[in-house]
């Protein structure tokens, strides 16, 4: 009899802690440090973060000693291992190994889509060319680079950098879904509700929301408040009724969700710049 074992929800991580468990495994299986530098901006979660914001910069020990203390030797890191490092990226989008002024020696490895470089990863640091006078001694501790793990560390990366892709775009998908479906249950409702009784809090409760987040909702998905929202719908119905029926501006008023004619004339006064019984006339002498 086949026995199955099944793991909790516990083991299906968001996509920053799927980034950085991954991250945590590779650098203990190699020993070595990962920083990743973004070339595009879709690295950047829904908040606006960095989604690898503990290793935009080097983080071994030798990398940042008197980096920011020693003048000069924060010019020359960016120089040597950020715009030197991505301008080669960005010509070639192959792996290379790249030797900076401090003596270290890093595995470079661009991750590319559509010939277009996305990430680049530094793996590292190794003892490279010879290094500074002051800095021989920190030099001699770092390790030498593993040849013989070179092919294995950049088949590692790419398959990372995929499934990091992979994850993401299927947020961004299950998200974009969910905010469409969101968007037009908001405008369903109120134009389903907008020429009667409508309230903030019969929407809230149309979506199982609090008030609060159901004004913040209308906000961010139709650009504009609630009220602002049903008050677009009635004079957009308004309009169209001035325009294609012969109807008394008093019934469109009522048909429109107002039930005092004088406070819909200011309305549409308002929003259109006229009186709608002057707006009639004009788009019918026209």
């Amino acid at each position: 009899m086949l026995k199955t074992k099944y793991f909790n929800k516990n083991f299906t991580y968001g996509i920053p802690e799927f980034i950085s468990r991954s991250l945590e495994a590779f650098e203990k299986r190699y020993s070595v440090y990962v920083t990743i530098h973004a070339l595009s901006g879709r690295w950047y979660g829904h908040s606006g973060s960095y989604l690898f914001p503990t290793r935009v910069a080097h983080r071994a020990e030798y990398c940042r000693k008197d980096r920011y203390v020693r003048k000069g030797f924060n010019r020359l890191c960016l120089k040597h291992c950020a715009a030197g490092v991505e301008q080669e990226c960005l010509k070639n989008g192959n792996p290379f190994l790249h030797s900076c002024w401090k003596g270290v020696k890093e595995l470079i490895v661009p991750f590319v889509l559509d010939r277009n470089p996305e990430l680049v990863f530094y793996i590292g640091p190794f003892q490279g060319e010879k290094p500074p006078e002051l800095m021989k001694k920190e030099w001699k501790k770092l390790p030498a680079l593993p040849e013989e793990r070179i092919a294995e560390m950049i088949l590692d990366i790419q398959v990372m950098a995929f499934a990091f892709y992979a994850r993401l775009s299927e947020e961004d998908h299950r998200d974009h879904s969910r905010i469409s479906k969101r968007r037009e249950a908001i405008r369903e409702y109120i134009i389903s509700h907008s020429c009667g009784p409508v309230s903030l809090e019969g929407l809230a409760k149309h979506l199982g929301l609090s008030p609060s987040r159901t004004s913040h909702l209308c906000v961010s998905l139709l650009g504009v408040s609630f009220q602002e929202q049903v008050t677009n719908m009635r004079m957009k119905k308004a309009e169209f009724l001035l325009t294609r029926t012969d109807e008394p501006i008093k019934e469109i008023a009522s048909k429109c969700g107002f039930s005092d004619i004088f406070y819909f004339s200011r309305m549409f006064r308002k929003f259109y710049g006229i009186p709608p019984k002057k707006y009639r006339n004009q788009f019918q002498k026209s």
